[in-house]
């Protein structure tokens, strides 16, 4: 189960990281170009991102199906989670 948090907390910690970088406008042109950079390299990362959050979705519900109990941080951060939802 350690390995499904490790996923879905590194790649929400990402996605979320970035998300709030690109909200801010920027101020100066150096900093434009390093939003445009990052914007650049998650729409390039974009399918891996997915593919690791369909994972952990998968792992969820065969969790589910065999009624295994889940630790309540780790369901949280799950259920919780905006890149998950």
């Amino acid at each position: 189960m350690t390995d499904v948090f490790v996923v879905c907390c590194v790649v929400c910690v990402v996605c979320c990281i970035c998300v709030f970088r690109l909200r801010q406008p920027p101020q100066t042109l150096e900093e434009l170009g390093e939003s445009l950079k990052l914007l650049k390299a998650l729409q390039g990362d974009l399918t891996k991102t997915e593919a690791q959050i369909s994972v952990v979705h998968d792992q969820f519900a065969i969790l589910d199906k065999y009624e295994v109990p889940v630790e309540q941080t780790v369901s949280n951060y799950y259920y919780y989670c905006y890149c998950c939802h």
